[in-house]
């Protein structure tokens, strides 16, 4: 059964400005992926970070939800950093602060192709919430901030790097950063000695 597939990632601009790029794609490369597509981009424009990440009521409960629950698990009151306690509202103005983080600075889009590489990046990068977060994720590990500080300085965390979060979504997210034939492929040699172990 083949259970290659493709994500998008985008290492973000304060990754880029620590020199932190080849270390990411370290983390990447020797968990399985590739590298089949990559574009280094600047001046992001508002409409076009607008029109990647996800503005539904679902998401904004989602994300509002989790930041309450990180505020209250360290003893901060979100309702003085939000001047609410409603999750949506909340997301709403996270997802102002996520496309304003976005088009703050130079980006590098990533196209990784591997076994469930949806999930191998998920894990790879973790999470964004500190109260969830495990060593040796490329956010526990490299971060030096935090979603309370940020929040409370009305912006957005900056957390390094974006993972599409499932096939739906990685199909859009590349549709939308990469055309079809700036796509490659290539066999790696973890693939080649697969596939000789599989045959024998």
């Amino acid at each position: 059964m083949n259970t290659t597939e493709r994500t998008l990632v985008l290492i973000k601009h304060d990754a880029i400005l620590r020199g932190l790029v080849g270390t990411i794609i370290d983390r990447f490369e020797k968990n399985g992926l590739k590298i089949v597509a990559g574009k280094f981009k600047t001046g992001i424009s508002k409409k076009f970070a607008q029109s990647f990440y996800m503005n539904s009521k679902e998401w904004k409960l989602n994300v509002g939800t989790r930041t309450i629950n990180t505020f209250n698990y360290y003893g901060y009151k979100p309702k003085k950093c939000f001047n609410s306690d409603d999750p949506v509202e909340i997301g709403n103005k996270i997802y102002v602060w996520t496309v304003d983080y976005l088009i703050k600075g130079p980006v590098l889009a990533l196209v990784l192709a591997g076994p469930f590489a949806i999930t191998r990046t998920k894990e790879v990068i973790g999470s964004n919430y500190i109260n969830e977060q495990t060593r040796g994720t490329i956010r526990a590990d490299f971060s030096i901030d935090n979603i309370i500080s940020a929040n409370s300085g009305g912006r957005a965390m900056y957390n390094l790097a974006h993972r599409s979060s499932n096939v739906t979504e990685a199909q859009k997210d590349i549709n939308l950063w990469f055309k079809q034939r700036e796509i490659g492929n290539y066999t790696t040699a973890y693939e080649i000695i697969h596939k000789s172990r599989q045959i024998s």
